[in-house]
């Protein structure tokens, strides 16, 4: 099999390392039975009735020192999501680092994690998967281009058929991501603990707790415990925390105090699912249809489109998910309220009074709460023509297992600054988050749906209402959609 020099270049960097480092920690690793992050966290503390999964699940194997290449984006955010390194500087690096030795000796693998130059969404490996190369194990793209540069145009293998050994209906996977992401029964790709970054994309409202403090205001934590959490109460409380500070009788950012700030690529699109809909729906045959357009996703935007004119509200028109300069803001108490993904949290390590919750649900009639991920998240695809699947299979499932084991807990404490903070509720609220994340195919992939698959996005951007926009495009949508079933079920 073809392998390029930097491969080996890495593999000798990473493996002819000074082992001292994280020696004593593997040791005391390996004493412990389990690592309690906070007691009833359904992410991260430790049933003691219920065993953790092993890789006792997976057959032995040796693999005779083979490379195994796992390539995911050149993005400053993600270097360290499958990177790894004798040089432990936090629990998350000790962690990681404990789970590929783990794998490497159990199957006596090199594992590999390769961040290619320059590749910002997952498209530089795509020339050497057309050729028909065997270069890479698991390639991690943004979701969008897993999908749009791999998977639809049949550059990625299905899964049922070929990845025997991943139990993708368990724990360790994620079962919203299981629910969403097959097509008439096949699957392409799913999301689990192989990468913190699906937790880490999880979004949820940062509030300041010193500005709620200052007016009087309860903090939301009480709302999402009695389940009037709705957007009808966000907008009530983010409008009492508005504040001309300067006494010009105008709000300004900068000058002045908002109450709730959002990028382009985050509250249009987050609030959509807090009213339990989504853009496509799949039938009875797990067939995608698009249910997008309804008296409740209208009302929603109508809304937020309201609430989002009102001074003191303000949509950053370049901000990503991924941008966080916009944390100084709501640091330095200019800003009440911001979402946020999870992983961004670590900007406010400085800062301790601060609460998180999740997205509002839009009525009390919702039941419950939907958070959002962001689809930047590392979607594992496995080249088409890979020349050992049932190795690839093994793996990834024994990195996914121990990733839930060891990696995922370790990102709550990290995140969260443990030695930092003494708000349990905080730790109530990410939990939360956790178990809310929500999916939807047509976000996910970015594709099956057209423009409607960034609907929130595109109705700011283009300064219309949901009924027009959906009408000016339903056709083509449509027809998009019946090429995207056609192409994943035929």
């Amino acid at each position: 099999m073809k392998k390029r020099i930097i491969v080996f270049i890495i593999a000798a960097f990473m493996f002819i390392t000074v082992f001292a480092a994280c020696n004593q920690n593997e040791k005391r690793n390996s004493e412990k039975t389990s690592e309690t992050v906070h007691e009833g966290s359904t992410a991260t503390s430790t049933d003691e009735s219920k065993p953790k999964p092993s890789l006792d699940l997976l057959p032995n194997r040796d693999y005779d020192g083979y490379d195994f290449i796992i390539t995911y984006r050149d993005l400053y955010n993600s270097l360290d999501d499958m990177s790894f390194t004798s040089e432990c500087d936090n629990i998350l690096d000790e962690e990681k680092y404990l789970r590929a030795r783990k794998i490497e000796d159990s199957y006596n693998i090199n594992l590999v994690p390769t961040a290619l130059p320059g590749d910002l969404v997952g498209w530089a490996t795509l020339d050497s998967v057309i050729a028909g190369e065997n270069e890479y194990d698991i390639i991690m793209p943004h979701s969008h281009y897993a999908w749009s540069l791999y998977i639809i145009p049949g550059y990625a293998l299905e899964w049922t058929k070929n990845m025997t050994y991943n139990q993708i209906d368990q724990e360790w996977w994620d079962q919203g991501a299981y629910e969403c992401l097959s097509v008439g029964g096949k699957y392409y790709t799913m999301l689990g603990d192989s990468s913190w970054k699906l937790l880490g994309s999880s979004v949820g409202i940062l509030f300041n707790k010193i500005i709620f403090d200052e007016m009087g205001e309860v903090y939301p934590y009480d709302d999402v415990d009695k389940m009037s959490w709705t957007f009808d109460r966000f907008n009530e409380v983010a409008k009492k925390t508005v504040k001309d500070v300067n006494g010009d009788n105008a709000i300004k950012l900068g000058d002045d105090r908002y109450g709730f700030t959002t990028g382009i690529w985050m509250g249009p699109m987050g609030f959509l699912w807090t009213t339990g809909k989504g853009i496509v729906t799949k039938n009875s045959e797990d067939i995608p249809e698009l249910t997008l357009y309804n008296d409740t996703t209208v009302s929603l935007y109508d809304k937020f489109v309201t609430m989002m004119s009102q001074d003191g509200f303000y949509i950053y028109p370049d901000r990503d998910s991924f941008d966080t300069q916009f944390h100084k803001e709501f640091i330095q108490g200019e800003v009440a309220m911001i979402d946020t993904m999870i992983e961004n949290i670590a900007e406010l390590r400085n800062m301790y009074d601060w609460g998180i919750v999740p997205y509002p649900m839009f009525d009390e009639s919702v039941g419950r709460y939907y958070s959002t991920v962001d689809a930047g998240l590392h979607t594992p695809i496995v080249p088409y023509l890979t020349e050992d699947p049932e190795r690839t299979s093994i793996i990834l499932e024994a990195l996914t297992i121990e990733g839930h084991n060891r990696v995922i807990p370790a990102f709550y404490e990290k995140t969260l600054q443990i030695k930092y903070t003494d708000d349990e509720k905080s730790w109530d609220m990410l939990d939360l988050i956790n178990s809310s994340r929500n999916f939807d195919l047509g976000y996910m992939t970015g594709h099956c749906a057209g423009v409607f698959g960034l609907i929130g996005t595109r109705l700011i951007q283009n300064n219309t209402n949901l009924t027009v926009y959906y009408n000016q495009h339903f056709s083509e949508v449509q027809e998009e959609l019946n090429d995207f079933i056609t192409a994943l079920t035929d």
